[in-house]
């Protein structure tokens, strides 16, 4: 069985999720909400796109 394969699941659509939270309610309070959705929201998809990117065969 490989490595892969025993994971259980990613945690990075979790802060992906908090990003788009935040950023639903930068429009209902104010827009300087944004800014930290976007950080939030950032490392989150780039955490999710490059979680198995590692190790000798990673593409």
């Amino acid at each position: 069985m490989s490595r892969a394969s025993t994971r259980r699941g990613a945690w990075w659509p979790l802060p992906l999720a908090l990003g788009a939270a935040l950023a639903f309610t930068a429009l209902a309070v104010g827009w300087w909400i944004l800014v930290p959705a976007t950080v939030v929201g950032v490392v989150g998809l780039c955490g999710w796109v490059m979680e198995f990117s590692t190790g000798r065969h990673a593409h």
